[in-house]
């Protein structure tokens, strides 16, 4: 038997809708008790059917562009040894069949806006379809589109390994 999460993903304009979203979550989580930090991210992965359902009617009020989801759970291969094909974690965990491999943050020289850019494309650090028009830069290859969670989470190890 597989376990199941629930996805929520949503996109709200850097407005001030995004902003009394944000306040709203954290009533919410208020609201439920929950413990922990919330992630500011645009997706949220849980468990809980219900919280996911009640953070998508409050996404829904800021946004048309919000979408749940249920999935299988996938672990995270963490050992070269277990992993069938000799990657290390688990993007390299995609069968070799896929249409395209992704690039890592560390792959990551820069990361740039370019508002003539902007429309729906598949990141490639998390190959999810979103709204963006950020680019990244490679050390090696071609620029590459990245959404905004990806690009504040590259911006979040710089900081700390600098």
């Amino acid at each position: 038997m597989s376990a199941h999460v629930w996805l929520c993903e949503w996109d709200i304009s850097l407005n001030r809708n995004r902003f009394r979203f944000y306040r709203a979550l954290g009533r919410l989580k208020k609201e439920l008790k929950l413990e922990g930090q919330m992630s500011t991210m645009s997706v949220l992965i849980t468990r809980d059917e219900e919280l996911a359902r009640r953070v998508f009617y409050l996404a829904s009020e800021f946004t048309p562009r919000v979408h749940l989801y249920k999935a299988e759970e996938v672990t995270r291969v963490t050992e070269k040894k277990d992993n069938n094909w000799g990657g290390s974690d688990a993007r390299d965990a995609i069968p070799p069949n896929s249409s395209k491999p992704l690039v890592s943050l560390d792959d990551l020289k820069s990361v740039h806006w370019d508002a003539q850019f902007y429309d729906e494309h598949e990141c490639a650090i998390c190959g999810y379809k979103k709204l963006t028009s950020w680019k990244a830069e490679l050390f090696k290859g071609p620029d590459v589109p990245i959404c905004e969670d990806c690009k504040q989470e590259w911006e979040r190890k710089r900081e700390v390994t600098s």
